[in-house]
């Protein structure tokens, strides 16, 4: 889609159709941004009733054509620096489970979606080294990657270290009543959580989408 630019007349458009997580994911954001910033694109159809083959992915019908301007790199450097005003910090889990060298008999626990049952961590089997990515507070997990389950978005009110799978996502509170209100915010807005997971194969959600709906959130209640 992006090759195709240098072949675009200069009164000309391009019409594509591509995965609808291009628009979302963070692995392809700097692009993203700079296709919105220096042309014009648009979204003309966000759908999941187009098939290829036995598959049923979620697309979206987009169109580019150049802006009446020219937008230069400096202005698109410039406009990538936003102001985060959230009080929440999130994070993604950093560990694989695939990486079998990072696990240990002794260390810290190692969270993954598998222990995120009925709203709670269940007790984790394996363990990693204390050296590796962690955080030690109040926080509300739930999985970056898989079908949106509300009995997974799961509440920590302990201080002690754990480490956290790269399927998992933390919003790390204050404290433990501030992770209590936070899961409870998530839960009472159920609808709008599920909303953010998206993708053509297995739905996901990324830390900006979930910063976002915070912000949101706490806007409303201000």
């Amino acid at each position: 889609f992006v090759e195709s630019i240098k072949f675009m007349s200069q009164n000309g458009s391009i019409y594509a159709i591509l995965p609808s997580s291009v628009a979302i994911s963070e692995r392809d954001q700097q692009i993203w941004n700079y296709l919105t910033t220096c042309y014009s694109l648009s979204v003309i159809e966000n759908s999941s009733r187009i098939r290829f083959g036995n598959g049923n992915p979620n697309v979206i019908l987009v169109t580019l054509s150049r802006k009446s301007e020219y937008v230069k790199i400096e202005q698109f450097q410039d406009s990538k620096q936003t102001h985060d005003p959230m009080r929440y910090q999130v994070i993604r889990g950093r560990i694989s489970t695939c990486d079998s060298k990072v696990f240990t008999s002794k260390g810290i626990p190692f969270i993954h979606t598998t222990n995120l049952i009925n709203n709670g961590v269940v007790k984790p089997s394996l363990r990693v080294d204390n050296g590796k990515a962690k955080f030690s507070c109040p926080a509300v997990l739930l999985p970056r990657v898989g079908k949106p389950d509300i009995r997974k978005i799961c509440i920590v009110k302990t201080h002690a270290p754990i480490a956290l799978s790269d399927c998992v996502i933390a919003i790390l509170a204050d404290n433990t009543q501030d992770a209590i209100n936070l899961h409870e915010l998530l839960l009472s807005n159920w609808p709008l959580v599920k909303g953010l997971y998206y993708g053509t194969g297995a739905p996901f959600i990324t830390v900006k989408s979930i910063k976002q709906l915070l912000c949101e959130l706490e806007l409303r209640a201000e």
